[in-house]
């Protein structure tokens, strides 16, 4: 059985307190203790926000609504994921005109890929810092438009929209990678 040896402070300050035919280090044994702790607290706490929707998914933090926009108002996903999938849904009040503008900010269509809008719009244009897509008003009731939409930068991605010339109302997305 071998000796137990003694403190050594001629290898840098390395403390032996057991017995082992292999040379150990405390302190650096210590600060791994600590951080395998703080992960273990951390968990808890991450398994929490991806229940929420802080990740993206289903959770009550996941969507957000902004308005009104004129009567109506937007509805989005609060986080996102880099090249998945993300709506932005547009509710527009009932009204009697036949035609509906909205404009979004092109710095926020240049951040995402539309890939669908429900119902498609009759016609789309470009203005100084913004597109205007113009719909038919098919019944008179309240209505919502639907983008399809994939985030192909990542961060903070701001954006606005209003309807048929009315104030715009800004809203942001996170985009995770």
């Amino acid at each position: 059985m071998p000796k137990p040896r003694k403190a050594d402070n001629s290898k840098g300050g390395v403390e032996q307190v057991r017995s082992s035919p292999i040379d150990e280090d405390l302190p650096f044994q210590r600060r791994q203790w600590l951080v395998e702790r703080v992960a273990w607290s951390a968990m808890p706490v991450i398994l929490l926000l991806a229940m929420l929707g802080v990740f993206g998914g289903d959770g009550p933090l996941a969507r957000a609504s902004t308005g009104p926009v004129d009567g109506g108002r937007v509805e989005y996903a609060r986080f996102a994921r880099y090249l998945a999938p993300a709506s932005l849904d547009i509710e527009i009040a009932s009204s009697a005109q036949c035609q509906v503008n909205v404009r979004i900010g092109d710095d926020y269509l240049k951040a995402m890929n539309v890939r669908a809008i429900t119902p498609p719009p009759v016609s789309t244009t470009l203005g100084d810092h913004h597109r205007t897509f113009v719909f038919d008003r098919s019944t008179s009731g309240a209505a919502t438009i639907r983008f399809e939409l994939e985030p192909t930068r990542l961060g903070l991605q701001r954006g606005w929209v209003a309807i048929d010339g009315g104030s715009p109302v800004s809203f942001s997305h996170f985009v995770y990678p």
